[in-house]
């Protein structure tokens, strides 16, 4: 797209505006000598919400020199918060991608690092409804350790970890659920890449106790 983009506006400078079939604005891009430069917006087809011009805003986009420079904002379906920022540099992911699915107490927050355009580093999965945090450590593109905590920012309480080796797990427990309402979970122990125990859980007897259940 960019290169067509760059034949079809050879050394254009100012807004290209593209229309959808029915004639409403869809996309406005800025053009300098030919390259993209400042914020490219795209439209919704809606009108309410966070709005510029009157228009429903779903994605602003920075370049400069006709690559992407700076942080992008992809807009919720309302146009009213943004539910995905990510910061670019030269044309490549660099630094931290925020991501937010749900809203209120429902939302689930991820945070994820690239290094020029690659995952480098620790993502964090944060879950508003069920009060936990996963980090995923990240490192050369494999998979180093995923850590569970029973908190959102406190990190005292660890639920499960595990260390991965070329791409296996290697030793830890793990914790994973059975179920989407997380009342039934199992947990593994892993030992020289091998599963030593499994046990599984689900919740509750009558003194609202958790208790083992099979795992078949």
């Amino acid at each position: 797209d960019d290169v067509k983009n760059e034949i079809l506006f050879n050394n254009y400078t100012g807004i290209a505006k593209l229309y959808g079939e029915a004639g409403e604005l869809q996309y406005e891009i800025p053009f300098k000598d030919g390259k993209k430069e400042g914020i490219e917006i795209m439209y919704s087809n809606g009108w309410n919400g966070a709005e510029k011009d009157g228009r429903l805003v779903l994605r602003e986009t920075p370049y400069k020199y006709g690559k992407k420079e700076g942080i992008e904002f992809v807009y919720n379906e309302y146009g009213d918060m943004w539910e995905r920022r990510t910061p670019y540099k030269d044309g490549k992911k660099e630094g931290v991608e925020d991501y937010m699915s749900g809203m209120g107490e429902y939302r689930i927050e991820y945070s994820t690092p690239y290094k020029d355009g690659k995952v480098e580093g620790i993502c964090t999965k944060r879950d508003h409804y069920y009060m936990t945090c996963i980090e995923t450590l990240i490192k050369d593109g494999k998979i180093e350790s995923v850590i569970e905590y029973a908190s959102l920012y406190d990190q005292d309480e660890i639920l499960s970890k595990v260390v991965y080796k070329d791409g296996e797990i290697e030793e830890g427990i793990m914790r994973s659920y059975l179920d989407d309402g997380h009342e039934s979970y199992q947990i593994i122990r892993y030992k020289s890449g091998e599963i030593v125990s499994k046990k599984c859980f689900t919740c509750c007897d009558e003194n609202v106790e958790e208790y083992e259940i099979s795992c078949d």
